[in-house]
Order: structure tokens, then C-alpha cells, then sequence
């Protein structure tokens, strides 16, 4: 081969190369679901307002960590805006269970509340400013309880979630292999899990109880379970490794192993 097809060969497997590692990043402007078996994964949240331009204030993710709210969503912006919030809220326990809320943005801050938000579940949001800006998502989060496994769960998730927000908004994110992804999010919080049950009894647990914070495995990947959504029939999880970057996934029950969490895992601190 002479240098000039060499030359040739090499710029197209460097293109080809790149256009593959930007897929991951480029999911969440395609607006569809991609699926592989039971596994489905790509666009999984709404989001409402792309149409507005985006707002300057974002999500101020250590100050959210610290509100243990069991009954309404806590927003804090990393700017002291104030306006007419509204609020898309997806419970991902059943996501048919969908509602526009309107709520207060103060300063920055704004408590999203509704009859329909419970303690211990899973929610995703997004929301727009005075109709004129989006806050730019996703938003995912769970509500925290009386409990201090409440409160792990809980806290186990914002921490996860901020990375994938990171990863979405195309800031520097903790990247790593699926166990060690797995394993940072919850060491904060509480002892890692040991498997001793399947996939099928993680939907008898998240149907009597909570499962965010679960531990989930195949033969070769490690996942964290999030909710069992009852309307779709499938699992939420969340993924660090998958596709090379962190995902949120939708998964049928598929004979995996479950570590699961409970409340001698956790400590209060």
C-alpha cells in the first residue's frame, strides 16, 4: 500500500472511530429508544421543554443531597433565580403515573409537591422557568423516608444520578467499570450487598418496599436496580460501563443475580 492510501485508510478509521465513542453522548439528542433483547436504552426520560433555551443556573447537586424530603422534590439551582416553575414528575415506580405540577421558584430554590409523591420511591422531572427557559435535565431522584435505609437509598441515588447528569450535560463525570461505578456510589452509605436473590424476587421486594440501591448482575455486567415501573412491566436501572459511559436502562426480569440492601447495611452519618 503506497503512503497516500495509507494516509487515506488511517483518516477514515480515525473517523469511524470517533463517530462510534460519541454515540453514548449523542443518546439523549435522538429522542428514540434503542433495544437489544430485554434491554432497551437511549432516550428513557422525558423531557418536555427542549423547545425553550436553556438556562444558565443548573442543578446544585450537593445542596439537593442534603434535603432528606420524604413527601415533595427539592430543586436547588446553583443561581438565585426566582419565577413560576413548571414541573413535569414521572414516578418510575409506574410511569403512567405522570403529572404537570406549578410550582414557586424562590431564590434558587422550589419544593415540587403533589398528593401523588410518596416516601421511598423513584421520580424523574423536568421543568422550565416562566414558560421561557428549560433547567436543563435529567432530573432523576428518589424520595427519602422515616428510615435510615430511606435515607441511604436515597442518598445513594442523588450521588449516582449527579454523575449521569454530568455525563449529559457533557461535564466531567467518575468514570469506571461497571463494579467499581457500582461500589462508589454506594460505600458512602452503606455495606455492599452479597447475592442471594433474583431478578424475580426483586420485583416482589419493590412491590412491599424500596429496591433503588439494589445490587444486579449477569455473568458479565454489574448494574444498580432503581424501580420496578408497573405500568411497563420492567425494571429501571442505572449502568456505569455501558456503552463505555454511565446509562439508565430498562429491563425485563431476566434471571439475574441480586444483592439486595437492607436496613443493617446502612448506617446513619
Amino acid at each position: 500500500m503506497n503512503c497516500k492510501n495509507l494516509t487515506v485508510c488511517l483518516l477514515l478509521t480515525f473517523v469511524v472511530t470517533e463517530t462510534a465513542m460519541a454515540w453514548p453522548r449523542g443518546a439523549r439528542q435522538r429522542r428514540s429508544y434503542s433495544s437489544s433483547g430485554n434491554t432497551s436504552y437511549g432516550q428513557v426520560y422525558d423531557d418536555q421543554y427542549l423547545r425553550l433555551p436553556t438556562s444558565s443556573a443548573i442543578y446544585d447537586w450537593d445542596e439537593i443531597a442534603k434535603i432528606d424530603a420524604a413527601d415533595y422534590i427539592p430543586i436547588v439551582l446553583d443561581e438565585p433565580i426566582s419565577g413560576k416553575l413548571e414541573v413535569k414528575l414521572t414516578c418510575l415506580n409506574n410511569s403512567a403515573d405522570t403529572h404537570t405540577i406549578q410550582a414557586e421558584l424562590k431564590d434558587g430554590r422550589a419544593e415540587v409537591r403533589h398528593a401523588s409523591i410518596r416516601p421511598g420511591a423513584m421520580y424523574r422531572l423536568c421543568a422550565a422557568i416562566d414558560d421561557k427557559q428549560r433547567i436543563p435535565g435529567p432530573y432523576f431522584t428518589a424520595t427519602s423516608g422515616d428510615c435510615v435505609e430511606a435515607r441511604g437509598r436515597r442518598r445513594i441515588i442523588v450521588r449516582y444520578f449527579e454523575q449521569y447528569w454530568r455525563k449529559e450535560n457533557g461535564r466531567s463525570y467518575y468514570d469506571s467499570n461497571c463494579e467499581a461505578g457500582y461500589r462508589w456510589a454506594v460505600r458512602p452509605f452503606a455495606a455492599l450487598p452479597r447475592y442471594s436473590h433474583n431478578s424475580h424476587n426483586l420485583i416482589a421486594f419493590a412491590k412491599n418496599g424500596m429496591i433503588h440501591g439494589d445490587k444486579c448482575a449477569n455473568s458479565s455486567h454489574v448494574w444498580m436496580a432503581l424501580a420496578y415501573d408497573e405500568h411497563k412491566g420492567s425494571i429501571w436501572c442505572i449502568d456505569s460501563n455501558f456503552n463505555s459511559t454511565i446509562m439508565v436502562i430498562l429491563r425485563q426480569s431476566g434471571g439475574w443475580s441480586v444483592g439486595r440492601l437492607t436496613a443493617d447495611h446502612f448506617s446513619e452519618g
